[in-house]
């Protein structure tokens, strides 16, 4: 079984309120512009006088997507339509690992990864998108880091635009927030706007952490710790 990253998120506001997680965009080579979705949208009535809380999980498994859509993705709305989805590897400073997988357009899909070989060149710590020839003029074609929840679901987390005939690399980064809203899982919603927010919840699972605790005070701040739980 895979290890998982865990969020315990907990409302002290006194009042119900709706909050959403999502993740740091991965560093790209190879894109564009660079999108987010929401991972997962949840309604937490206060902890003070009912006792609830909400545990977030996905597995701390990497996966590469791709996804098609006709117009460019618009804040609050579904980012794509057809989607495919492998899990991958990371590319190891030594040894070997599993970290390309290759497109394709029609049908649209995503091959089982494979060992890079050494003139593809895949820097340590990403994973390749390799994108075949496809006509732009017809459908857009977006690619990067999905991540699977803890109930099997795998969410497209953050991706960017696909060129024909050339690849994506993607380096995930694990960092992971909670703030105030009601975006669905797989709605696009601005990264830029939502982490920079006075009030957001941050959880840096970069170095290994994987287990958190996230209090939302009736201040309207976000208390964020590690290996936690509310008393």
């Amino acid at each position: 079984m895979s290890e998982l990253i865990t969020i315990t998120l907990i409302n002290n506001s006194g009042t119900p309120r709706d909050f959403y997680f999502f993740q740091e965009p991965a560093k790209y080579t190879g894109g564009a512009e660079i999108y987010s979705n929401s991972l997962l949208h949840c309604q937490i009535a206060s902890y003070s006088s009912q006792g609830t809380s909400y545990q977030f999980q996905l597995e701390l498994q990497y996966h590469a997507g791709v996804q098609s859509f006709k117009n460019t993705p618009e804040v609050g709305k579904p980012s794509g339509y057809y989607s495919a989805i492998q899990q991958i590897d990371l590319t190891p400073a030594d040894g070997v690992a599993a970290s390309v997988a290759t497109m394709t357009a029609q049908p649209l899909g995503l091959s089982l990864p494979v060992i890079p070989d050494a003139s593809q060149n895949v820097q340590p710590g990403d994973f390749r998108i390799v994108v075949p020839q496809f006509d732009s003029s017809l459908e857009t074609y977006y690619g990067g880091s999905a991540v699977s929840l803890s109930d099997g679901t795998v969410v497209l987390s953050n991706f960017s635009t696909l060129t024909p005939n050339s690849y994506l690399d993607c380096q995930p980064v694990l960092t992971f927030y909670v703030a105030l809203g009601s975006y669905e899982s797989g709605q696009v919603m601005n990264f830029t706007t939502s982490s920079s927010a006075a009030s957001v919840g941050v959880c840096d699972a970069t170095k290994g952490d994987t287990d958190f605790y996230i209090e939302y005070t009736s201040s309207g701040n976000f208390v964020s710790s590690i290996k936690r739980r509310p008393h």
